[in-house]
């Protein structure tokens, strides 16, 4: 998402006498942290803030990790509440949809299945060292048949009256940041689609989506995307190979376009297929080509790969040098890897060939 992914260009520089952005992967796994219960969309702004909402009916709530550097390893949930959101009045929905504009205003979307989908903007307010959240008083963003559900989002542009891309099961539908739909729906195949990713590269949309009765995660993408009125081009029977065990999974429903690498990062569920097979949670990054319009698997993180713990991922995103992945099982956490040189796979072999000490006096990683 577009300021998902602004601190990243830093940690490539930091690394560039090592190597270079495209040769930099996100395995080395540092820890984690508790959330409250069951955070799905993840963001972060221009200070390298850390923001999550939850998806739990009408105790679903948006809170702030600051300093999600020093969160890693703490016991006890860090970070500041912002709100309670009783307005998502349906049980087993909540929030799948999260991303921060440029000027720091927060924009959230939520499932309320039956009931209209729901959308927030939060504006900021400096206070000395001190940010607090206003909730935004028009701001509804407009319901109607195609846009009853609201999923996921992400930010196409923050120029002029700002364009948001929002999906429904069926379509993507654009707003402005006041919350008017802006232009016309553009129709998706099959449904189940939760979280759009924004290629401001190729000006390409990717709607990740549920499996349920598919294996594949991304069953078409949107070109031609106009970033001050939306719309753009369906293009069908684009999907990403192997991201999936089988039938009937939940492959990745939620992810992060990574600018400074020109990839997208998808998050898997865990899931149970029909014919009983369980389908692994993994972290899958993609390298883009052709135009935004195809993609091949760069690398992948399993759990057993480092013995995080988690189970079921939900959604991702870079801050500085490090990945951050929700997870609701076996408990709601954080969990977070750092970037290494794809050449090293240890990162002691990486400050022996660097000369540099990067751990502090506890062992842990600076």
């Amino acid at each position: 998402m577009r300021f998902k992914s602004i601190c990243a260009t830093a940690c490539v520089a930091a690394l560039a006498s090592v190597a270079t952005a495209q040769d930099v992967e996100f395995t080395n796994y540092v820890g984690s942290f508790p959330t409250v219960f069951a955070p799905i969309p993840v963001a972060t702004n221009s200070q390298g803030h850390l923001f999550y909402a939850t998806f739990q009916a009408a105790n679903s709530q948006l809170w702030v990790v600051e300093d999600p550097v020093a969160a890693v390893g703490s016991e006890t949930i860090p970070g500041k509440h912002i709100r309670t959101f009783p307005e998502m009045v349906t049980a087993g929905r909540g929030f799948q949809g999260l991303d921060v504009d440029a000027a720091g205003k927060l924009f959230l979307s939520g499932d309320n299945a039956g009931a209209p989908g729901l959308m927030f903007r939060f504006d900021p307010l400096v206070n000395g060292s001190e940010t607090t959240y206003t909730l935004h008083p028009t701001f509804t963003g407009t319901s109607n048949a195609v846009a009853q559900r609201k999923l996921g989002l992400d930010i196409i542009s923050s120029a002029g009256n700002g364009l948001i891309a929002c999906t429904s099961l069926t379509h993507i539908v654009y707003y402005d940041f006041l919350g008017n739909q802006v232009g016309s729906p553009v129709a998706l195949p099959q449904g189940n689609t939760r979280e759009p990713q924004f290629n401001s590269v190729d000006n390409v949309i990717y709607p990740l989506r549920n499996g349920r009765s598919t294996s594949v995660s991304l069953e078409a993408i949107v070109t031609g995307v106009n970033t001050s009125t939306g719309g753009g081009t369906m293009v069908a029977d684009k999907t990403l190979p192997g991201a999936d065990g089988g039938a009937n999974g939940v492959p990745n429903s939620h992810g992060y376009y990574y600018a400074a690498q020109h990839q997208l990062i998808t998050v898997g569920q865990i899931h149970a297929a029909s014919g009983g097979t369980t389908i692994p949670s993994e972290i899958r990054v993609w390298d883009i080509t052709e135009n935004g319009t195809s993609m091949t698997l760069a690398y992948s993180v399993k759990e057993a790969d480092h013995g995080a713990g988690w189970q079921d991922i939900k959604d991702a995103v870079v801050i500085g040098n490090r990945l951050y992945v929700t997870s609701h099982a076996p408990t709601s956490r954080v969990y977070v890897y750092e970037g290494v040189p794809a050449s090293v796979n240890r990162w002691d072999e990486y400050e022996t060939s660097s000369e540099v000490d990067r751990r502090d006096v506890s062992g842990n990683l600076k």
